[in-house]
């Protein structure tokens, strides 16, 4: 019931803005054709696992990676990519609905969901491989983040430590007691969702660990 009183309400606020904004098409037209050449080159890095937790991961055409078997409620991926782009301004890491995850994913808790503790970027110099360095992240921006909460018993990894899920900016906080939170609750999960970290400094030829629980 309420749920059809939120649906007519929004369909009347739809018709009313309708009405007093008759070029609402054309004015969205216009809006869609200032920005659509000022949005960043997004460009998909092929990334290989490296090392080995157990996981066994699935690679796809479009440079996805799927990860399979038992999820643990804490863990570490690691994955090395190269690129030819001259430097690197933005990454944006996508996860991704698929219908081999529980419900739908696009995490592998018993919901469907994840949460990314940390994403850390080392860049490499292909050339020269002892030239390294840690990416430092300044800015972090998602799609959609969860309210902060606790996580739920039923993710426990027997630390007896408060770990809590919530704000995109948790994934670069450098502690592993939080984590972005994609959860938008019942009926909303299973969407696949998109965050963007943007680093202090241009970098070039990453290799990329992600840290998720649940």
């Amino acid at each position: 019931m309420r749920v059809a009183d939120i649906t007519r309400e929004r369909r009347d606020l739809e018709a009313g803005l309708h009405h007093t904004t008759p070029d609402w098409q054309e004015r969205m037209n216009r809006w869609e054709d200032s920005v659509k050449d000022d949005q960043p080159e997004w460009v998909v890095v092929r990334a290989v696992h490296v090392g080995d937790n157990g996981e066994r991961y699935y690679d796809y055409d479009d440079g996805s990676i799927r990860a399979s078997s038992y999820a643990p409620t804490k863990w570490t991926a690691d994955f090395r990519g190269t690129n030819n782009l001259p430097s690197i301004g933005a990454f944006r890491i996508e996860q991704l609905t698929d219908p081999n995850l529980p419900c739908g994913g696009p995490g592998r808790s018993i919901k469907g969901m994840a949460a990314l503790s940390e994403f850390k970027v080392e860049a490499v110099d292909l050339h020269d491989p002892t030239n390294k360095f840690w990416v430092k992240f300044v800015k972090a921006t998602a799609d959609f983040s969860n309210p902060e909460k606790e996580l739920e018993p039923e993710f426990n990894d027997k630390s007896d430590k408060k770990r809590v899920y919530g704000p995109v900016g948790f994934a670069i906080d450098g502690k592993d007691d939080t984590a972005w939170g994609i959860d938008a609750g019942p009926g909303r999960r299973n969407q696949p969702r998109k965050a963007v970290f943007i680093p202090e400094s241009r970098s070039r030829s990453p290799t990329v660990s992600c840290s998720t629980f649940a």
